[in-house]
């Protein structure tokens, strides 16, 4: 069994920020009793639906439900990742239609992918196709950024990102 984990631990906290018991979150949510008690306890993974359902019900995004607590590093940390991988189908989908799209990717990148099109982005294989699309456009300019960067020109690149740098408003 699996104790306070994220949704555990945060479930309580909206249930306290909002003075709800089991039964309001029973009645809000839709769900039973026994479903309160599994997800405050981390007995099982829940069903990605059972938390759309209940973030749904308590007026609060799935992601604030399966966040990690802030500076988490530990098993809290990797719960709520592996959560998030587990409850998005759209990126194994999508690798399993596109696999080339995904060549050489780490698993840093696959976290990025996700992070990126996750928060407000399109929960779906077209979604995270664009945002793929996006994650590998920039990985190309950055390896071609450091092969200029090793010829004669490169002087003149760090020259163009500095003034780059700052046109975007921020200073060294």
């Amino acid at each position: 069994m699996v104790e306070n984990t994220p949704i555990g631990v945060n479930l309580r906290r909206v249930m306290a920020r909002e003075g709800l018991t089991y039964d309001d979150v029973m009645r809000l949510a839709g769900v039973t009793r026994r479903t309160v008690q599994t997800l405050l306890s981390g007995r099982s993974k829940p069903h990605p639906g059972t938390l759309r359902k209940v973030a749904d019900g308590l007026g609060v995004s799935v992601e604030e439900l399966i966040a990690a607590p802030a500076g988490a590093t530990g098993p809290e940390a990797l719960d709520a990742a592996a959560l998030d991988a587990d409850t998005n189908p759209a990126v194994p989908e999508l690798v399993a239609a596109e696999p080339d799209l995904f060549a050489g990717w780490t698993r840093s990148d696959f976290a990025e992918l996700r992070s990126r099109f996750g928060v407000g982005g399109a929960l779906t294989p077209e979604g995270a196709r664009l945002a793929a699309q996006h994650i590998n456009a920039r990985r190309e300019s950055l390896r071609k950024a450091r092969v200029v960067l090793e010829t004669r020109d490169g002087p003149l690149l760090t020259e163009m990102i500095a003034i780059m740098y700052e046109r975007v408003g921020l200073k060294e």
